[in-house]
């Protein structure tokens, strides 16, 4: 395999993290295939210096093997590497790992880079110790979540050529003092307490103490890789539901597509969740001091950029929820929480019947009073009771408000002209991908800006939505007049198609007039 010399992203980001060089010969933004194995006693090297086979080395054993596989697979799940392993003899893989007594005191491993080897031009051919991760022998357990699996994540990181981000080389920079830590790269030598310390009793009043280490690639390492190699779009594509642990964990979560939903209902305290990418959120509860209470953790959990988040479950203690611009479902459960929708059509959901809430209104922030607690919504659209999805804008108007339909047998073809007409875009079933159209109102015997008020737009369903209700509201007029009719036209589908290939869908509503004639 040929190697490639890179150039700056101009991203301070990406650049602190990179370091130079990445596998194979494509430009930047390619994947590429990696092999790696085991090697074992009579294992043969071609290292130019033997400084780690003549300390004395040795092989991982089955258990090991499994944590590095499972280091590797944290970082093929969020690029598009392949990791493909083969057999340690006179031939091996790419990468390799083993145990040294060359590696010792503080220094719980190292990896050669990438950028091992001869070069010509922005090629390089690898030699025999590119890639290489060398342990030291204090690190007996990789599993995930200890010290090691991190340093496993840490080491490969350089592996796959990555840098320290402390550390300027050439033309890519250290990383801004304030973002180094482990919160946002495994790549710093600096611990992130987010998600606060372990502590173990060791016996004789002592304990070890150890910060909560990352167990994937942080946020900018997943940037940086995603540079390097492209994302990995096949990984987490379905509708998937996110749960984390009651105590604090530091993670950064890359989902490639479905409609997805972090769920909290199992924590012991209320959650700060932020759904947009690139953002963090503060889940769980970490211990900072022996045997103190413990708090919730601060900005442990991310949302790798470029992931798509929809909906999220709040705990039963008071939690604030911010949605981002798609259309979020965000439940806030018992108590009092706050709930941000954002962009997108929004819907808050409550347990019981919409009987069971008082609801007022105060600079642009909705208070609703009920079963679920005192919550705040701010730029939530539609509310979900047990009897129905309703427009927040009619609860608040002291009207009698309008349901807004999920199936076709929900629709009012005939609303009153003091309501709102509904229409209803409906799949026959969850697409993988966005599906939209583009609609305008059509005026047939009632006519725009006296009868309803026109609308023009796009309507998108998200992967793994099947419906969307378009709202267009009726004018209450005062005059006494026969029922009118108008239409909704759909055209332009995107991501699907009409039923048998019509180049436009229409539909007709009859407003009702609620004024007597004499």
């Amino acid at each position: 395999m040929s190697n490639r010399f890179i150039d700056p992203s101009n991203d301070a980001r990406i650049d602190s993290l990179l370091g130079g060089i990445k596998w194979g010969a494509d430009p930047v933004g390619n994947g590429t295939t990696i092999t790696y194995s085991f090697p074992s006693t009579g294992a043969d090297w071609a290292y130019s210096n033997l400084t780690e086979q003549n300390a004395g080395w040795w092989g991982l054993n089955a258990t090991l093997q499994a944590d590095f596989r499972a280091a590797l697979a944290s970082w093929s799940n969020v690029a598009d590497i392949h990791f493909v392993e083969v057999s340690d003899s006179t031939t091996y893989g790419d990468i390799r790992v083993a145990y040294s007594n060359a590696v010792s005191g503080s220094t719980a491993a190292y990896a050669y880079t990438p950028g091992n080897g001869s070069y010509s031009g922005n090629l390089l051919t690898p030699n025999a110790e590119a890639g290489d991760v060398w342990i030291n022998p204090s690190q007996t357990d990789l599993s995930v979540g200890t010290q090691g699996f991190a340093t496993l994540i840490h080491e490969l990181g350089h592996a796959l050529g990555l840098k320290h981000t402390f550390e300027s080389d050439g033309q890519f920079p250290a990383i801004d003092p304030s973002m180094d830590s482990s919160k946002y790269s495994v790549m710093s030598y600096t611990d992130y307490d987010g998600a606060g310390y372990r502590y173990t009793d060791i016996g004789g009043n002592r304990y070890s103490i150890e910060t909560v280490e990352p167990t994937t690639p942080m946020l900018y390492d997943i940037l940086a890789i995603q540079h390097l190699y492209g994302a990995n779009m096949s990984y987490a594509t379905g509708n998937d539901t996110y749960t984390f642990g009651v105590d604090a964990e530091l993670k950064t979560i890359w989902d490639a597509g479905g409609t997805d939903t972090f769920d909290l209902s199992n924590q012991q305290a209320g959650v700060v969740v932020n759904l947009n990418d690139g953002e963090f959120s503060s889940i769980g509860q970490r211990q900072m001091s022996y045997n103190g209470p413990k708090s919730l953790a601060d900005e442990n959990i991310a949302i790798a950029f470029g992931a798509q988040i929809e909906n999220a479950t709040g705990s039963a203690f008071a939690d604030q929820i911010t949605g981002n611009a798609l259309n979020n479902q965000l439940r806030g459960g018992a108590g009092n929480d706050i709930l941000n929708g954002e962009g997108g059509t929004d819907t808050a959901i409550f347990s019981g019947t919409r009987s069971g809430y008082q609801f007022s209104e105060q600079n642009g922030v909705v208070t609703s009073s009920g079963v679920d607690g005192s919550d705040q919504l701010i730029s939530i659209e539609q509310l979900q009771f047990d009897d129905g999805l309703f427009a927040i804008n009619d609860l608040l108007s002291g009207t009698t408000p309008a349901v807004i339909p999920t199936q076709a047998s929900e629709v009012d073809f005939t609303p009153a002209e003091d309501s709102t007409a509904y229409f209803l875009l409906e799949l026959s079933g969850a697409l993988a991908g966005i599906a939209s159209v583009n609609y305008t109102t059509r005026d047939g015997s009632a006519i725009a800006g006296q009868d309803y008020v026109a609308v023009t737009g796009t309507a998108a369903l998200q992967p793994g939505e099947t419906h969307i209700a378009i709202a267009v509201e009726l004018l209450d007029d005062n005059v006494a007049e026969s029922d009118e009719t108008f239409s909704l036209v759909v055209t332009d589908p995107v991501g699907g198609s009409f039923p048998g290939g019509p180049l436009e869908l229409i539909a007709h509503r009859t407003i009702i007039d609620n004024d007597s004639i004499v």
